[in-house]
């Protein structure tokens, strides 16, 4: 009866709740030795697949994880499943270890040999840094090679690394620095790479040198021309999903070198080679629509449509594909599709959206404004697209639809900079202040340093005529910085008057020579004296100056006031 007793096998933090059984046990034992004489015999998917079933009937087993990873490294074409296995198994041995374990790194530098870089770099920002500096070295790299910027919890680890000695750390923080800065002048040559090595880690050398390899070809492909990329990729013969992973890269610097004669040709085949994800295959249809323009991509998309069945990044490309050119029908009878398919049952609310494109492109309104609506109705499920949608409803027109929509993603947006920078254009383009007063208080929290969004607080919080002690709190603090920027003169001369310090005021405005003011401000600097003259009770000198202002150059909240003092002066 002991065989049947069930026990959790999952680690205390992790999400899930995992429990296994005697008899869970003896079915992972007899599937893992099954893959063991598959292993003997050469035929690796088959020990893959006994792997992958040993380790469903016992998960968080950490032995069996790492003899299956390394079956992984036997093959020779991995293929996107395989990557989701390895995947998977990389987040149950980081559940389990710390940030100190050898084995931690197997699964990233196993999915970075199959060239499935996005997934090994996500897959060690889920942890924290670790304390070891040979092993931070080989993590950070491998962030850097999946293009995601080093966090900066990242960064202080690095730089603490390179202040006790450690060269490595120095080169991988010049990398991360220049890719956050997209300025990639000072990294001269990709041959300047860390010394990875790392004692004890069994099977573990073959892998960093492919590290190695890849970390140059990144290097020189943000920083290298494209002569030196193309001697590069005929030097390296790597095969496989690696190589596509690289034939990308390498296609796109060919196009932007304007060398795209030499790649068309390659491009136009990408629809028969082997891609490890979504963000490859997506990636490969941007370069081939460089080269046609034409509708031809639309059927290769279809084709393939079945290798990422569940991919709501391939759907929404897809739809968009159909939207470009106007396959409206097409586009119609995707939606209806999508809402009959429980693998993409997230999609719903997004059916709708494309359903109204349809409509519209078809030019039924009425039918394009009841979908609208059932898409806004709709709960956000996928913020990333949703938020694509948005904008591409903003872009044709459909304003306050838009704004329905970027307003029900702010809760996700919270820390995302480049939302809210977003809603604060949204909203200067479509002059609704309180929004972009919205947008720049989120801007400031972030971004606490930055002299533009504090500049455009204080102006909207006077504009609004709004907590005057924070617009002054903020003009004060930027004056003292940049004592020479007239722009924010001005501005902290308005706070100045909704504080009712005129005196200040009057030796502000002195400051400034009237035939010298710049164009751009030169209607809130008369709005200043205007209101100065207000304050002091000069209505005759008031009124003259309200003539010299034109409206259409303020605030929409300023042009209101202004036109109610008038009124009240009765200026003739």
């Amino acid at each position: 009866m002991g065989t049947f007793k069930v026990f959790k096998v999952s680690p205390e933090n992790s999400s899930r709740n995992v429990r296994v059984s005697g008899v869970d046990c003896v079915q992972s034992w007899l599937a893992k030795r099954q893959a063991r004489i598959h292993e003997e015999a050469g035929w690796y998917p088959l020990a893959l697949l006994a792997w992958k079933s040993c380790i469903s009937d016992h998960p968080y087993h950490e032995s069996n994880l790492i003899q299956a990873l390394r079956a992984y490294v036997q093959l020779e074409h991995p293929n996107r499943h395989h990557v989701l296995d390895v995947v998977d198994y990389g987040r149950q041995l980081s559940e389990m270890m710390t940030g100190e374990s050898l084995d931690r790194m197997f699964a990233p530098l196993v999915l970075v040999w199959m060239g499935a870089v996005t997934e090994a770099a996500d897959l060690v920002l889920s942890g924290q840094p670790p304390q070891n500096l040979k092993h931070l070295g080989v993590l950070a790299a491998i962030i850097l090679l999946g293009n995601r910027e080093l966090p900066d919890i990242w960064m202080n680890a690095l730089r603490d690394a390179h202040a006790e000695g450690d060269a490595s750390a120095g080169v991988l923080g010049q990398y991360a620095i220049a890719l956050r800065r997209g300025n990639w002048s000072d990294v001269t040559s990709g041959s300047i790479l860390p010394d990875f090595s790392l004692t004890g880690m069994s099977d573990g050398e073959d892998l960093l040198q492919v590290l190695k390899d890849n970390l140059c070809f990144w290097v020189l492909s943000q920083s290298g021309t494209a002569e030196e990329l193309r001697h590069w990729m005929s030097e390296y013969q790597w095969s496989g999903p690696i190589r596509n992973w690289h034939r990308l890269i390498y296609w796109r610097k060919q196009i932007e070198a304007g060398n795209g004669h030499l790649v068309w040709s390659e491009i136009k085949e990408g629809n028969h080679l082997e891609w490890l994800n979504v963000d490859q295959l997506i990636e490969w249809g941007i370069l081939y629509q460089r080269s046609d323009q034409s509708a031809s991509l639309i059927p290769k998309i279809h084709s393939l449509l079945k290798m990422f069945p569940s991919s709501p990044d391939l759907l929404f490309y897809y739809a968009a594909l159909l939207g470009q050119h106007e396959r409206w029908g097409d586009l119609q009878a995707l939606a209806v599709w999508m809402r009959s398919r429980s693998l993409v049952s997230n999609m719903e609310g997004l059916s709708f959206f494309f359903e109204a494109e349809a409509w519209r492109g078809q030019r039924n309104p009425q039918a394009a404004k009841e979908s609208y609506h059932k898409w806004l109705a709709a709960p956000v499920r996928l913020p990333r697209l949703e938020w694509q949608a948005a904008r591409k409803i903003r872009e044709a027109g459909l304003k306050y639809m838009a704004l329905r929509r970027f307003r029900a993603l702010e809760p996700f947006y919270e820390d995302s900079v480049s939302f809210w920078e977003e809603v604060f254009d949204f909203g200067s383009e479509m002059q609704w202040e309180r929004y972009q007063l919205d947008a720049c208080r989120h801007l400031c929290a972030l971004l606490p340093d930055s002299k533009q969004y504090a500049h455009h607080l204080a102006s909207l919080l006077l504009a609004l005529r709004r907590d005057p002690a924070l617009a002054i709190a903020l003009t004060g603090s930027l004056i003292q910085r940049f004592p020479q920027d007239r722009d924010l003169a001005v501005t902290h001369i308005h706070a100045l008057l909704q504080n009712n310090r005129l005196r200040e005021t009057g030796r502000a405005l002195a400051s400034f020579h009237p035939d010298a003011i710049p164009d751009r401000i030169k209607e809130t600097y008369q709005l200043a004296r205007f209101e100065t003259f207000c304050r002091e009770l000069r209505v005759e000198d008031a009124c003259s100056i309200a003539e010299m202002i034109r409206p259409e150059k303020l605030f929409v909240h300023q042009q209101i006031w202004l036109e109610e003092q008038v009124q009240k002066l009765k200026c003739p």
